[in-house]
Protein backbone atom coordinates (compact mmCIF):
# COMPACT_ATOMS: atom_id res chain seq x y z
CA UNK A 1 0.00 0.00 0.00
CA UNK A 2 3.06 2.24 0.86
CA UNK A 3 4.60 2.34 -2.85
CA UNK A 4 1.44 2.66 -4.31
CA UNK A 5 0.69 5.75 -2.40
CA UNK A 6 4.51 7.07 -3.02
CA UNK A 7 4.98 6.46 -6.58
CA UNK A 8 2.36 8.40 -8.06
CA UNK A 9 3.16 11.36 -5.14
CA UNK A 10 7.51 11.50 -6.89
CA UNK A 11 5.38 11.37 -10.06
CA UNK A 12 3.11 14.43 -9.28
CA UNK A 13 6.22 16.43 -7.96
CA UNK A 14 8.60 15.15 -10.32
CA UNK A 15 6.03 16.25 -13.34
CA UNK A 16 5.27 19.53 -12.37
CA UNK A 17 8.84 20.50 -11.92
CA UNK A 18 9.43 20.02 -15.78
CA UNK A 19 6.83 22.10 -16.03
CA UNK A 20 8.55 24.72 -14.53
CA UNK A 21 11.57 23.43 -16.48
CA UNK A 22 9.79 24.79 -19.57
CA UNK A 23 10.01 27.76 -18.91
CA UNK A 24 13.31 28.04 -20.16
CA UNK A 25 13.25 25.41 -22.78
CA UNK A 26 10.75 27.16 -24.72
CA UNK A 27 13.76 29.55 -25.68
CA UNK A 28 16.01 26.75 -26.61
CA UNK A 29 17.68 26.14 -23.61
CA UNK A 30 18.25 22.94 -21.65
CA UNK A 31 17.68 22.81 -17.73
CA UNK A 32 20.84 20.88 -16.58
CA UNK A 33 20.27 21.45 -12.80
CA UNK A 34 17.98 23.27 -10.17
CA UNK A 35 19.50 23.83 -6.73
CA UNK A 36 19.54 26.29 -3.96
CA UNK A 37 21.89 29.30 -4.62
CA UNK A 38 23.66 31.35 -1.67
CA UNK A 39 21.53 34.14 -1.68
CA UNK A 40 18.44 33.34 0.68
CA UNK A 41 15.48 32.33 -1.18
CA UNK A 42 16.80 32.12 -4.73
CA UNK A 43 17.39 28.83 -6.86
CA UNK A 44 20.27 28.29 -9.45
CA UNK A 45 19.69 26.95 -12.06
CA UNK A 46 22.33 25.56 -14.69
CA UNK A 47 21.09 25.75 -18.64
CA UNK A 48 22.77 25.08 -21.44
CA UNK A 49 22.41 26.24 -24.94
CA UNK A 50 21.63 24.50 -28.09
CA UNK A 51 25.23 25.27 -29.24
CA UNK A 52 26.29 23.54 -25.94
CA UNK A 53 26.93 26.70 -24.09
CA UNK A 54 26.50 26.15 -20.58
CA UNK A 55 25.56 29.43 -18.02
CA UNK A 56 23.58 29.41 -14.75
CA UNK A 57 20.96 31.70 -13.72
CA UNK A 58 20.13 32.88 -9.83
CA UNK A 59 16.76 34.24 -9.12
CA UNK A 60 14.41 34.52 -6.27
CA UNK A 61 11.25 34.91 -8.17
CA UNK A 62 10.77 33.02 -12.08
CA UNK A 63 11.78 36.03 -14.44
CA UNK A 64 9.26 37.11 -16.72
CA UNK A 65 9.53 36.16 -20.46
CA UNK A 66 10.86 39.74 -21.14
CA UNK A 67 13.44 39.30 -19.11
CA UNK A 68 14.50 35.63 -20.12
CA UNK A 69 14.92 36.84 -23.31
CA UNK A 70 17.04 39.40 -22.49
CA UNK A 71 19.07 36.91 -20.47
CA UNK A 72 19.60 34.84 -23.65
CA UNK A 73 20.79 38.01 -25.58
CA UNK A 74 23.18 39.11 -23.08
CA UNK A 75 24.33 35.23 -22.93
CA UNK A 76 24.79 35.51 -26.53
CA UNK A 77 26.76 38.49 -27.30
CA UNK A 78 29.48 37.07 -23.97
CA UNK A 79 29.59 33.85 -26.04
CA UNK A 80 30.29 35.94 -29.09
CA UNK A 81 33.11 37.98 -28.45
CA UNK A 82 36.09 37.74 -31.18
CA UNK A 83 38.75 38.60 -28.48
CA UNK A 84 37.47 37.35 -25.26
CA UNK A 85 36.98 33.41 -24.49
CA UNK A 86 34.07 33.14 -21.59
CA UNK A 87 34.57 30.25 -18.99
CA UNK A 88 31.73 30.47 -16.43
CA UNK A 89 28.80 32.81 -16.55
CA UNK A 90 26.08 33.19 -14.43
CA UNK A 91 23.20 36.08 -14.10
CA UNK A 92 21.44 37.46 -11.24
CA UNK A 93 18.77 39.62 -10.58
CA UNK A 94 16.91 42.17 -8.58
CA UNK A 95 13.94 44.38 -9.27
CA UNK A 96 15.41 46.61 -11.99
CA UNK A 97 18.65 44.49 -13.17
CA UNK A 98 20.34 42.12 -14.90
CA UNK A 99 23.85 41.30 -13.61
CA UNK A 100 25.57 39.27 -15.55
CA UNK A 101 29.56 38.21 -13.85
CA UNK A 102 32.08 35.68 -15.67
CA UNK A 103 35.21 34.37 -15.47
CA UNK A 104 37.49 34.40 -18.85
CA UNK A 105 39.82 31.40 -20.51
CA UNK A 106 41.74 34.39 -22.42
CA UNK A 107 41.59 38.23 -23.10
CA UNK A 108 43.81 38.94 -26.09
CA UNK A 109 44.11 42.75 -27.14
CA UNK A 110 47.07 43.54 -29.53
CA UNK A 111 48.80 40.16 -29.36
CA UNK A 112 48.84 40.48 -25.54
CA UNK A 113 47.29 37.99 -23.20
CA UNK A 114 45.20 40.66 -20.52
CA UNK A 115 43.62 37.74 -18.25
CA UNK A 116 46.66 38.05 -15.78
CA UNK A 117 45.35 41.66 -15.45
CA UNK A 118 41.64 40.94 -14.38
CA UNK A 119 42.11 37.94 -11.76
CA UNK A 120 38.27 38.26 -10.82
CA UNK A 121 37.14 38.26 -14.44
CA UNK A 122 34.29 40.27 -15.18
CA UNK A 123 31.20 41.59 -14.50
CA UNK A 124 28.17 44.23 -16.12
CA UNK A 125 24.74 45.15 -14.89
CA UNK A 126 22.21 45.45 -17.81
CA UNK A 127 19.75 48.80 -16.21
CA UNK A 128 17.05 50.04 -18.69
CA UNK A 129 19.46 53.05 -20.27
CA UNK A 130 22.11 50.31 -21.17
CA UNK A 131 24.71 47.93 -20.42
CA UNK A 132 27.50 48.73 -17.89
CA UNK A 133 30.92 47.30 -16.67
CA UNK A 134 32.46 47.52 -13.26
CA UNK A 135 35.40 44.92 -12.37
CA UNK A 136 38.52 44.75 -10.99
CA UNK A 137 42.00 45.26 -12.71
CA UNK A 138 45.51 44.48 -10.99
CA UNK A 139 48.55 46.63 -12.11
CA UNK A 140 51.89 46.08 -10.89
CA UNK A 141 50.51 44.44 -8.14
CA UNK A 142 47.94 46.98 -7.12
CA UNK A 143 44.35 46.63 -7.99
CA UNK A 144 42.06 49.37 -9.19
CA UNK A 145 38.82 49.35 -10.43
CA UNK A 146 37.18 49.85 -13.96
CA UNK A 147 33.66 51.01 -15.00
CA UNK A 148 31.94 52.50 -17.67
CA UNK A 149 29.29 52.00 -20.06
CA UNK A 150 29.62 49.11 -22.41
CA UNK A 151 29.55 49.94 -26.36
CA UNK A 152 31.50 46.91 -27.83
CA UNK A 153 34.11 44.22 -27.62
CA UNK A 154 36.65 46.37 -28.92
CA UNK A 155 36.16 49.78 -27.31
CA UNK A 156 35.94 47.52 -23.76
CA UNK A 157 39.03 46.23 -24.48
CA UNK A 158 40.94 49.27 -25.46
CA UNK A 159 40.09 51.11 -22.52
CA UNK A 160 41.04 47.98 -20.78
CA UNK A 161 44.56 48.05 -22.80
CA UNK A 162 45.51 51.78 -22.61
CA UNK A 163 44.89 51.60 -18.73
CA UNK A 164 47.32 49.02 -18.06
CA UNK A 165 49.93 50.65 -20.64
CA UNK A 166 49.25 54.18 -18.72
CA UNK A 167 49.77 52.61 -15.26
CA UNK A 168 52.56 50.59 -16.42
CA UNK A 169 54.93 53.19 -18.26
CA UNK A 170 54.22 55.96 -15.08
CA UNK A 171 51.73 58.32 -17.62
CA UNK A 172 49.08 58.43 -15.13
CA UNK A 173 49.91 60.23 -11.65
CA UNK A 174 48.74 59.49 -7.99
CA UNK A 175 45.80 61.86 -7.82
CA UNK A 176 44.44 60.50 -11.59
CA UNK A 177 44.63 57.05 -10.18
CA UNK A 178 43.04 57.77 -6.95
CA UNK A 179 39.57 57.71 -8.72
CA UNK A 180 40.62 54.18 -10.25
CA UNK A 181 41.80 52.52 -6.31
CA UNK A 182 39.83 49.55 -5.83
CA UNK A 183 39.18 49.64 -1.89
CA UNK A 184 36.47 47.23 -1.41
CA UNK A 185 35.93 43.59 -2.39
CA UNK A 186 32.06 44.59 -4.55
CA UNK A 187 31.48 42.60 -7.54
CA UNK A 188 28.10 44.23 -9.52
CA UNK A 189 25.52 41.45 -8.05
CA UNK A 190 23.02 41.55 -5.54
CA UNK A 191 24.95 41.80 -2.00
CA UNK A 192 24.70 37.56 -0.68
CA UNK A 193 22.95 38.28 2.29
CA UNK A 194 22.58 35.41 5.16
CA UNK A 195 19.73 33.24 4.89
CA UNK A 196 16.80 34.42 6.36
CA UNK A 197 13.74 32.14 7.58
CA UNK A 198 10.56 32.45 5.94
CA UNK A 199 6.95 32.02 7.18
CA UNK A 200 4.97 29.67 5.26
CA UNK A 201 1.38 28.07 5.70
CA UNK A 202 -0.17 24.98 4.41
CA UNK A 203 -2.82 22.71 4.29
CA UNK A 204 -2.90 19.06 3.29
CA UNK A 205 -5.19 16.08 3.25
CA UNK A 206 -3.56 13.04 4.79
CA UNK A 207 -4.58 9.03 4.18
CA UNK A 208 -3.85 6.89 7.43
CA UNK A 209 -2.81 3.02 6.96
CA UNK A 210 -3.09 1.53 10.78
CA UNK A 211 -0.32 -1.16 11.56
CA UNK A 212 0.61 -3.53 14.68
CA UNK A 213 -2.42 -3.97 17.59
CA UNK A 214 -3.72 -1.16 16.44
CA UNK A 215 -3.84 -2.08 12.33
CA UNK A 216 -6.08 -5.15 14.17
CA UNK A 217 -8.92 -3.55 15.51
CA UNK A 218 -8.59 0.08 13.19
CA UNK A 219 -9.38 0.65 9.34
CA UNK A 220 -7.65 2.82 6.95
CA UNK A 221 -8.65 6.35 7.59
CA UNK A 222 -8.50 9.89 6.25
CA UNK A 223 -8.17 13.77 7.38
CA UNK A 224 -5.94 16.40 7.15
CA UNK A 225 -3.61 19.01 8.76
CA UNK A 226 -3.14 22.53 8.84
CA UNK A 227 0.29 23.41 9.34
CA UNK A 228 2.54 27.11 10.13
CA UNK A 229 6.15 26.62 9.34
CA UNK A 230 9.21 28.80 10.21
CA UNK A 231 11.68 27.11 7.43
CA UNK A 232 15.56 28.04 7.14
CA UNK A 233 16.19 29.03 10.61
CA UNK A 234 19.94 28.90 10.62
CA UNK A 235 22.31 26.74 13.43
CA UNK A 236 25.34 27.93 14.28
CA UNK A 237 28.80 27.45 15.90
CA UNK A 238 31.19 30.46 16.70
CA UNK A 239 28.98 32.55 14.45
CA UNK A 240 29.04 30.62 11.09
CA UNK A 241 26.16 28.86 10.50
CA UNK A 242 26.41 24.89 9.89
CA UNK A 243 22.81 24.05 8.60
CA UNK A 244 19.24 25.00 8.15
CA UNK A 245 16.31 23.38 9.55
CA UNK A 246 12.38 24.62 9.12
CA UNK A 247 10.29 24.17 12.24
CA UNK A 248 6.74 23.26 12.20
CA UNK A 249 3.55 23.43 14.27
CA UNK A 250 0.72 21.40 12.53
CA UNK A 251 -3.32 20.56 13.68
CA UNK A 252 -6.24 19.15 12.22
CA UNK A 253 -8.01 16.09 12.01
CA UNK A 254 -7.99 12.22 11.53
CA UNK A 255 -10.26 9.30 11.34
CA UNK A 256 -10.27 6.20 11.34
CA UNK A 257 -12.71 3.15 9.44
CA UNK A 258 -14.57 0.97 11.22
CA UNK A 259 -13.37 -2.71 11.45
CA UNK A 260 -15.67 -5.55 12.16
CA UNK A 261 -14.45 -9.22 13.44
CA UNK A 262 -13.46 -10.91 10.45
CA UNK A 263 -14.22 -15.12 10.53
CA UNK A 264 -11.14 -16.37 11.63
CA UNK A 265 -10.37 -14.36 14.65
CA UNK A 266 -7.20 -11.74 13.38
CA UNK A 267 -9.24 -9.00 14.24
CA UNK A 268 -9.02 -7.87 17.50
CA UNK A 269 -12.81 -6.48 18.02
CA UNK A 270 -15.46 -4.26 16.59
CA UNK A 271 -15.22 -0.60 16.52
CA UNK A 272 -17.44 2.10 17.68
CA UNK A 273 -15.64 5.08 17.21
CA UNK A 274 -11.75 6.40 16.08
CA UNK A 275 -10.27 9.75 15.37
CA UNK A 276 -8.04 11.60 16.64
CA UNK A 277 -7.14 15.56 16.71
CA UNK A 278 -3.06 16.00 16.57
CA UNK A 279 -1.22 18.22 17.20
CA UNK A 280 2.60 17.76 16.19
CA UNK A 281 5.29 20.15 16.43
CA UNK A 282 8.22 19.11 13.35
CA UNK A 283 11.90 19.35 13.27
CA UNK A 284 13.11 18.89 9.31
CA UNK A 285 16.59 19.27 7.39
CA UNK A 286 15.78 20.13 4.09
CA UNK A 287 18.22 18.42 1.35
CA UNK A 288 17.86 19.44 -2.08
CA UNK A 289 17.41 16.29 -4.85
CA UNK A 290 16.89 16.97 -7.98
CA UNK A 291 15.29 20.42 -10.07
CA UNK A 292 13.87 22.58 -7.36
CA UNK A 293 12.75 19.14 -5.43
CA UNK A 294 13.60 18.99 -1.92
CA UNK A 295 13.43 15.58 0.47
CA UNK A 296 13.44 16.58 4.32
CA UNK A 297 13.87 14.17 7.00
CA UNK A 298 11.77 14.91 10.03
CA UNK A 299 11.10 13.86 13.79
CA UNK A 300 8.09 15.04 15.23
CA UNK A 301 6.48 14.85 18.72
CA UNK A 302 3.11 15.56 19.66
CA UNK A 303 0.21 15.96 22.23
CA UNK A 304 -2.85 14.93 20.70
CA UNK A 305 -6.76 13.95 21.93
CA UNK A 306 -8.09 10.86 20.92
CA UNK A 307 -11.61 9.32 20.85
CA UNK A 308 -11.13 5.56 20.77
CA UNK A 309 -13.46 3.23 21.12
CA UNK A 310 -13.33 -0.51 21.01
CA UNK A 311 -14.19 -4.25 21.92
CA UNK A 312 -10.96 -6.21 21.76
CA UNK A 313 -11.25 -9.82 22.22
CA UNK A 314 -8.95 -11.65 24.70
CA UNK A 315 -7.19 -15.07 24.97
CA UNK A 316 -9.22 -16.12 26.99
CA UNK A 317 -12.35 -15.70 24.66
CA UNK A 318 -13.63 -13.11 26.78
CA UNK A 319 -14.39 -9.38 25.57
CA UNK A 320 -13.40 -6.15 26.93
CA UNK A 321 -14.57 -2.93 26.37
CA UNK A 322 -12.14 0.35 25.77
CA UNK A 323 -13.25 3.58 25.88
CA UNK A 324 -10.70 6.59 25.83
CA UNK A 325 -11.54 9.73 25.55
CA UNK A 326 -8.01 12.44 26.95
CA UNK A 327 -4.41 13.91 25.49
CA UNK A 328 -2.01 11.42 24.85
CA UNK A 329 1.81 12.13 23.91
CA UNK A 330 3.07 11.20 20.23
CA UNK A 331 6.22 10.82 18.14
CA UNK A 332 6.62 10.22 14.71
CA UNK A 333 9.62 9.94 11.92
CA UNK A 334 8.92 10.61 8.09
CA UNK A 335 10.06 12.43 5.22
CA UNK A 336 8.52 14.96 3.45
CA UNK A 337 9.03 16.24 -0.39
CA UNK A 338 8.37 19.86 -1.11
CA UNK A 339 9.25 21.73 -4.66
CA UNK A 340 8.34 25.12 -5.61
CA UNK A 341 5.92 25.66 -8.08
CA UNK A 342 5.68 29.45 -8.53
CA UNK A 343 7.45 32.14 -7.86
CA UNK A 344 9.64 30.53 -5.36
CA UNK A 345 6.22 31.14 -3.06
CA UNK A 346 3.75 28.28 -4.04
CA UNK A 347 4.85 24.68 -3.25
CA UNK A 348 3.96 21.15 -3.48
CA UNK A 349 4.23 19.00 -0.40
CA UNK A 350 3.97 15.53 0.01
CA UNK A 351 5.03 13.25 2.35
CA UNK A 352 4.94 10.28 4.40
CA UNK A 353 5.59 9.54 8.10
CA UNK A 354 5.18 6.63 10.72
CA UNK A 355 3.40 8.13 13.70
CA UNK A 356 3.25 6.38 17.53
CA UNK A 357 0.15 7.53 19.98
CA UNK A 358 1.80 6.40 23.16
CA UNK A 359 -1.48 5.53 24.70
CA UNK A 360 -1.78 3.35 27.99
CA UNK A 361 -4.55 1.07 26.62
CA UNK A 362 -2.86 0.29 23.27
CA UNK A 363 -0.16 2.01 21.37
CA UNK A 364 -1.26 3.61 18.56
CA UNK A 365 0.56 3.14 15.27
CA UNK A 366 0.19 4.17 11.53
CA UNK A 367 1.64 5.81 8.82
CA UNK A 368 0.55 8.63 7.58
CA UNK A 369 0.84 9.66 4.08
CA UNK A 370 0.12 13.51 3.17
CA UNK A 371 -0.11 14.99 0.09
CA UNK A 372 -0.98 19.21 -0.18
CA UNK A 373 0.67 22.61 -0.80
CA UNK A 374 1.20 25.62 0.70
CA UNK A 375 2.86 29.41 0.87
CA UNK A 376 6.05 31.12 1.27
CA UNK A 377 5.72 34.52 3.26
Amino acid sequence: MGKRIIKPLLFILMFTSLLQAAEWEEHGVKVLKTEPSLKEGVLKRTLQDEKGKTFEVHHPDFPEKPRRERTLALKDLFFGWKHISVRDLEFYYDRDHIYANMHTKKIFWQGENLRPYLPAGLAFQDASDGLYFRFRIVVKDTSYKLDGKYTDEETLLREIYSFIRAVEEGKMSDTELIKYRFDDNRVIVPKKEPIKPRWALSGGLNYLLPTGAFGKAFGSGYGGLVTVALNNTGVSLNDKTLFHLDFSLSTGFWWFNRKSQDDNGSVTGDVDCAYMVPLIFNVRYPIPVYRGLFAAPSLGVGYNYNSLGYHRNTPENTTVSTKVNKWAPSVSAGVQLDLPVYKDKVILLGGADYFVLLEREMNCTTFVFSLGAGYLF
